[in-house]
């Protein structure tokens, strides 16, 4: 319910004498009856309900996230603390152990784990967020069961399995719609490729050499500006189909 009909039409001095406590507690109570009969009583004076259209939009203008964009921050914050264990072991860095365990650069293990966990987390986000906005679509509870069936069949942070999942909810080649300022054209493509290219590696065994932590730094930023713009393309694909922002 909302009061703002009372803003501006004397509403202060309905205020003021009614729903003021009064030292009497029996005054009190009867003061507060006595306003809120007049209020209803009143066409001006009376609540008004608020439309969930006007609450979807003032969600929206908070500017709240997927659960699936909230989930990955957390999963993130275990990527940087790979990150900064990496850091740690950097060349030149006092205090910094040569080797560690016959480990000659101590740090990649930590650059290693960080790349498999953010290729990981971003597989996790782009299908959670397509179930997500397949929900708020009003699938079917058949259709989910078969969607989340397909989503399960494929895997890997590539561009295939993300077109495969983001094409059921009407976002068809949706790494081609992506960009932002400062990102080179097919760029979304390009991290994508980049960094399941790398986990694969890392995951099959491949020479510690391919555990850059400058380049694990720079995928973790453009995958969460990534995901911020999927999440919005998202949005406003479910509001096509519903005529409201589902977050």
């Amino acid at each position: 319910m909302s009061f703002e009909p009372l803003l501006g039409h004397g509403s202060n001095l309905v205020g003021l004498y009614f729903f003021v406590p009064h030292r009497d507690p029996l005054v009190g109570h009867l003061r507060l009856a006595v306003g809120w009969a007049t209020c209803w009583s009143c066409p001006v004076l009376r609540p008004v309900p608020v439309p969930k259209r006007s609450i979807l939009a003032a969600r929206q203008h908070a500017g709240m996230p997927s659960t699936a964009r909230t989930r990955l921050d957390i999963v993130l914050a275990d990527v940087d603390a790979h990150i900064a264990h990496a850091r740690s072991f950097a060349a030149g860095r006092r205090g910094a152990p040569a080797a560690v365990a016959g480990v000659k650069r101590p740090g990649r293990p930590f650059t290693r784990a960080a790349t498999v966990l953010l290729a990981g987390a971003m597989e996790g986000y782009v299908e959670a967020v397509a179930l997500e906005t397949a929900g708020a679509m009003s699938f079917s509870p058949q259709q989910l069961s078969d969607f989340k069936r397909q989503v399960d069949m494929s895997h890997g942070v590539t561009v295939r399995h993300l077109h495969q999942i983001t094409a059921v909810i009407g976002l068809p080649f949706v790494a081609d719609e992506i960009g932002w300022n400062g990102l080179s054209q097919g760029g979304v493509r390009q991290l994508l490729v980049d960094l399941s290219s790398r986990r694969n590696k890392i995951a099959h065994g491949a020479a510690p050499d391919e555990a850059r932590v400058s380049d694990v730094e720079r995928w973790r930023k453009l995958c969460v500006r990534f995901a911020d713009e999927l999440d919005k393309k998202c949005a406003a694909a479910v509001q096509v189909k519903t005529g409201a922002l589902p977050w």
